[in-house]
């Protein structure tokens, strides 16, 4: 564990006044005298939990968007290019993707900011559903507009989860005041091919343009 996973108290009878600060300098949180008192040591381990938690409050509001729980644009290339340079060494199939929801002004324009918040968190919902774990990466680089970045699915198991993704999405409906409406979503998916993460992401936009102009509500892919 890391030090922002884990908190260290020492206890210890010992009387020397140095004990403390070797415990400290070498990596505890915090250390308690015996005897002591029970209330000061549920106190003590209440403390460092709580410490624990704020850094993970920190950490997350550093790394990932605050409207959807998904990694921030910056966090994506900085966790990207690690994982990419590590796929790549072991030749395991690599797909970016863009992703773009259809018509967003309208949305906006027609019910409202809110409505379109909701069908953003929606679509970082399903991202989140299809893929999870380690072998995916998924951020919102800003707006309407996603990325995900995809290790070791072969291109008909990734094509299976995006297609119901697409589905799924197009099959929502969302509600304002009165109103129902729906949205879909416009995706570009680019299979590396000995390009770095950058290009790779360039030429996923470039195929999310090609989804766009070609009627939207759709993927449009590098393979066959």
């Amino acid at each position: 564990y890391s030090k922002n996973e884990l908190a260290v108290i020492g206890i210890s009878s010992h009387k020397s006044g140095s004990m403390t600060a070797n415990y400290l300098k070498n990596g505890a949180n915090d250390f308690i005298q015996k005897p002591f008192d029970i209330e000061e040591f549920y106190q003590r381990v209440i403390q460092n939990l709580e410490l624990m938690e704020y850094i993970e409050l920190l950490k997350d509001s550093a790394t990932k968007d605050y409207l959807t729980g998904v990694y921030n644009r910056r966090y994506f290339f900085q966790l990207g290019v690690s994982e990419f340079i590590k796929a790549t060494e072991k030749n395991n199939p690599i797909i970016v993707s863009m992703l773009d929801i259809d018509n967003f002004k309208g949305i906006n324009d027609t019910y409202g900011h809110h409505s379109g918040d909701l069908v953003i968190k929606s679509l970082a919902d399903l991202l989140k559903r299809q893929f999870h774990g380690k072998s995916h990466i998924v951020a919102r680089f800003g707006g309407e507009e996603f990325c995900v970045l995809s290790f070791g699915l072969e291109t008909d198991q990734y094509l299976e989860r995006m297609e119901g993704l697409r589905l799924d999405f197009q099959k929502s409906e969302f509600r304002c005041i009165e109103q129902c409406f729906s949205a879909t979503v416009s995706i570009g998916a680019c299979k590396v091919d000995e390009i770095d993460m950058t290009s790779a992401i360039k030429k996923s936009d470039e195929l999310l343009y090609a989804a766009k102009s070609s009627g939207k509500n759709k993927i449009v892919k590098n393979w066959d």
